[in-house]
């Protein structure tokens, strides 16, 4: 997103007086360019914006606005925004800007980065996709910290399971979770994530009855891609690690969401951007 950002620098009319970025995903490609071109930032609706550190009532010097989103798929938050910056400065010129456009939709902006077809899926709000309800995540690396202690079945690595600290807690339900961790915490893990209000379809442990067994017969990557490829409701999976991601790809013949490299593994390939 960054990198996309800048690439539009040189493009956009250095006579713009005012930023306005679209809660929240516009507000961080709005930020970005409002820094590169030394100008205030805004919300749509408001006649205050922000200067550094210094705000103010700026409604009678903006002529030309620059309005930004992160993304376009029917123009819907365009159209909303539009109508409350008109609220406040009604004669004023808007220039729309945006990241990442439906091919179909390029008649609501007047700029974009790049065109990317249906369906796509954000790193900035992959935890609030509407295709979470396809989507397997991992628990420890992915919704909680990992422990930092050894699975010995000890009192230890309970206390710390108990007492995760959470990562991307999803805002939406997921279809399933699988988790390395043994049957014997189910009801720890079900308590922790009913105790930070996640929401899933089935969670899937591993059936060892201890962790020094589990280690002798079965590997993460193995245990999570059977368990992906025999669900035909799962279209992605989430995984914290690489070295499992890559496994998982190739087990399931699916896609996986690596969060340690921010790549894509495929079942054909090493890895995707």
């Amino acid at each position: 997103m960054i990198a996309d950002t800048l690439s539009v620098l040189t493009t956009i009319p250095r006579e713009v007086d005012l930023v306005i970025g679209i809660p929240r995903s516009g507000m961080t490609p709005a930020a970005i360019l409002a820094s590169e071109l030394h100008k205030p930032l805004g919300v749509p609706g408001s006649d205050r914006a922000y200067y550094g550190l210094r705000e103010g009532n700026i409604s009678d010097t903006i002529k030309k606005i620059l309005l930004v989103d992160d993304s376009v798929y029917e123009g819907k938050a365009f159209t909303k925004a539009e109508i409350e910056i008109r609220k406040v400065y009604p004669e004023a010129e808007i220039i729309k800007l945006c990241l990442y456009l439906n091919p179909e939709s390029d008649y609501h902006v007047d700029m974009h980065v790049k065109k990317i077809e249906i369906p796509r899926m954000f790193e900035w709000n992959l935890f609030n996709s509407a295709k979470l309800n396809t989507t397997i995540t991992d628990m420890d690396g992915v919704l909680c910290t990992d422990p930092e202690v050894f699975d010995d079945d000890g009192i230890a690595y309970q206390e710390a399971l108990k007492n995760a600290k959470p990562l991307h807690l999803p805002g939406r339900p997921v279809h399933a979770i699988c988790t390395n961790r043994l049957e014997r915490w189910r009801e720890i893990t079900e308590e922790w994530l009913k105790r930070h209000g996640v929401k899933y379809g089935v969670l899937h442990m591993t059936q060892f009855p201890t962790a020094d067994e589990r280690r002798k017969n079965s590997s993460p990557a193995r245990y999570k891609g059977a368990i992906y490829k025999k669900d035909a409701g799962a279209k992605f999976f989430i995984e914290s690690s690489k070295v499992q991601s890559a496994g998982i790809a190739r087990v399931s013949g699916k896609m996986v969401i690596c969060l340690e490299e921010k790549k894509i593994y495929a079942a054909e390939s090493d890895s995707l951007p």
